[in-house]
C-alpha cells in the first residue's frame, strides 16, 4: 500500500486505514494479539502495526463499539475508494493492490492526461 500511497500522493489521493478489532486473534501466527479489551488496547496494536509495516497512511483507531467498521460491512480489510464527489468508486471485502491500483488509476486518469498534454 506504500507504494500505491507513494504512486497517487501528488493526484491528491489520501489513504486512510481504519484499525478495528482484530480478525485472528491469538492465532498461532498472531499469538501476541488478543482482543483488545480497551480503546488504549486497539491504538497500541494500531501503533505497532504502523510501525511494522512502515505505514505513512492516516490511521484511525475505531471505537469500542466498532461504530465506523459497522457503518461500512463489519469486514476487516474492507477497501473503499472513494472520489472527488464523495462516491464510493471501488470497494472490496479484501486489499489487494493490484485491483486497489487499476482503480486509482481509472480515477486519476483524466488528471495524468492534463498532465502530460501541459508537459
Amino acid at each position: 500500500m506504500e507504494q500505491l500511497k507513494a504512486k497517487y500522493e501528488h493526484y491528491g489521493v489520501e489513504f486512510v486505514v481504519v484499525y478495528v478489532r482484530e480478525p485472528h486473534p491469538g492465532e498461532p501466527a498472531y499469538r501476541k494479539y488478543q482482543q483488545p479489551q480497551t480503546l488504549e488496547q486497539r491504538r497500541q496494536y494500531a501503533q505497532e502495526l504502523a510501525t511494522t509495516r512502515q505505514m505513512k497512511a492516516t490511521i484511525v483507531v475505531d471505537t469500542m463499539n466498532d461504530d465506523i467498521s459497522e457503518r461500512f460491512g463489519s469486514l476487516p480489510n474492507m477497501v473503499y475508494v472513494i472520489d472527488r464527489q464523495g462516491v464510493i468508486a471501488y470497494s472490496a471485502t479484501w486489499t489487494m493492490a493490484e485491483k486497489i491500483d487499476q482503480a486509482l488509476a481509472a480515477l486519476t486518469a483524466d488528471d495524468a492526461a492534463r498532465t502530460e498534454m501541459s508537459a
